[in-house]
């Protein structure tokens, strides 16, 4: 493995966040949720911390259903 001296593991490499469990400080975040759409968490969430930490950069986020509860229906 090549030594990449005081660099994070993952220095550089994009990622996508879903809106729903990680939260990043002032990013806005809904859950999926009406009710949650201007919420803006005021600190990272512990593993939004060790992800920056490990030099992984936030991409954007993908979107979740509401409160990220599955509300496919399967039609007879």
């Amino acid at each position: 493995m090549k030594n990449l001296g005081n660099r994070a593991p993952f220095t550089g490499v994009p990622f996508l966040v879903k809106d729903l469990m990680l939260r990043f400080a002032g990013v806005t975040m809904s859950n999926g949720s009406v009710a949650m759409k201007d919420y803006r968490p005021a600190a990272d969430s512990e593993m939004a911390a060790r992800l920056n930490a490990a030099g992984l950069i936030t991409f954007g986020k993908t979107n979740t259903s509401e409160l990220g509860a599955d509300q496919q229906r399967r039609v007879r």
